[in-house]
């Protein structure tokens, strides 16, 4: 499933002959920023419209949506949360908790924290959420057992946060318009405390926190670099060269290759191993 500035996602599926086709879903009235597929095979999309779609496929084969609203401002973000709800973070400066009800109606809960934009959402395992901000703050949302949200603020990032991960460890890392990453560690005394790591020369656009502790970052500087913590307890990069444009994205995949996506429409995959090149024309 994707999504695109036109405003319309497509569904693609793989043929018998191997090629692929797509199903156009249409609905929203601007650029489809976000989606998720929930695990019942409906899919949730928000966009520039300032609504959330969550889009049914019949029993004829046609795709319905319904409209949550509740936003008002562009909907940037969206994230599954392990009770099944629905997690969205907006241009409107607030987050929103999205929970079916046993009429299966949609209800919303509108988390306020942040004071600009919300572009870097994650919904931890634990329930736990993290939120990152143009205001250049994360936030960690914690469910009290009186059912409201609470949040804790961390703050050090001189300019806009882009995107953060948790580590299963707990410990979170954050990237910056500021051009540096940030490892957040949650001491025994509840006080956050945060290593900053210097390195790209341009503003981080997408990062990944490795399940061996590792992490991978891209920037618009055009590298992707590998960090990896020293027994000297010190943070080391190693750049990844080939790129030229801009890094937009990347994702770790489960095999320990990196794929990356830049600013001229390429797509590069990083195996570890140096490409042999082939000479004939």
């Amino acid at each position: 499933i994707s999504g695109s500035m036109d405003g319309t996602l497509c569904v693609w599926t793989k043929g018998a002959g191997g090629g692929w086709a797509g199903e156009v879903l249409r609905g929203h009235t601007g650029a489809v920023w976000c989606l998720q597929a929930l695990p019942d095979g409906r899919l949730v999309s928000g966009g520039e419209d300032k609504a959330l779609r969550v889009w049914t496929r019949g029993a004829d084969g046609k795709w319905d949506s319904q409209v949550l609203s509740g936003h008002t401002g562009p909907v940037f973000c969206l994230q599954l949360l392990p009770d099944g709800g629905v997690v969205s973070s907006s241009g409107d400066h607030t987050l929103c908790i999205w929970k079916e009800d046993a009429h299966k109606k949609w209800q919303s809960v509108a988390l306020c924290g942040h004071s600009q934009s919300i572009w870097s959402l994650q919904a931890l395992p634990d329930g736990r959420i993290l939120s990152g901000s143009f205001d250049r703050n994360l936030c960690v949302w914690t469910k009290g057992e009186d059912t409201k949200w609470y949040f804790k603020t961390l703050s050090g990032h001189t300019s806009a946060i882009s995107c953060a991960q948790a580590f299963p460890d707990g410990r979170i890392v954050s990237g910056s318009a500021d051009q540096t990453l940030r490892v957040w560690t949650n001491g025994m005394d509840g006080r956050w405390d945060s290593e900053v790591l210097l390195g790209h020369g341009s503003r981080i656009s997408c990062l990944q926190a490795l399940p061996d502790g590792r992490i991978v970052s891209g920037s618009y500087d055009a590298d992707v670099r590998i960090w990896t913590k020293g027994t000297d307890n010190e943070w080391a990069s190693e750049v990844l060269q080939g790129k030229s444009d801009p890094i937009r994205c990347l994702q770790a995949l489960p095999d320990g290759r990196i794929v990356c996506g830049s600013g001229s429409g390429a797509l590069s995959i990083w195996d570890g191993r140096p490409v042999e090149w082939d000479a004939r024309p």
